[in-house]
């Protein structure tokens, strides 16, 4: 069963960090996401007055750098999930401190298209 790693982090350069380690250890593709926590939203909105005809709170978000990213690489090789767990934890630290962002991993009953890794 294929296996759908996930990562969600305000960290963008450990983010691109990540992306690139999981390619050298055999991930067949990484997505990148651009995302907004609600947390996040909520407290840029209350020390942010906003004002009609101001440009929108995701434009307001971008500027001052709330975006997270969230990480998406999805692999057939079950024993491969840890090791892209571990790359990850190596880049950022434990995703039990606060602020580093959160990783699941998800099972894919199917996937079609997902192609493997030429050696």
């Amino acid at each position: 069963m294929a296996k759908l790693i996930v990562i969600i982090t305000p960290l963008l350069d450990e983010a691109h960090q990540i992306a690139e380690a999981w390619q050298q250890v055999g991930a067949p593709g990484v997505t990148f996401i651009e995302s907004y926590g609600i947390r996040r939203i909520q407290e840029a909105s209350q020390s942010i007055e906003v004002l009609p005809g101001m440009m929108s709170m995701m434009e307001m978000l971008r500027d001052r750098d709330e975006t997270s990213v969230t990480l998406l690489s999805l692999v057939k090789k079950p024993e491969l999930v840890q090791t892209l767990i571990d790359t990850a934890q190596d880049i950022v630290g434990s995703f039990e401190r606060e602020d580093n962002g959160i990783l699941f991993v998800i099972d894919v009953e199917t996937a079609i298209g997902l192609r493997p890794i030429e050696d």
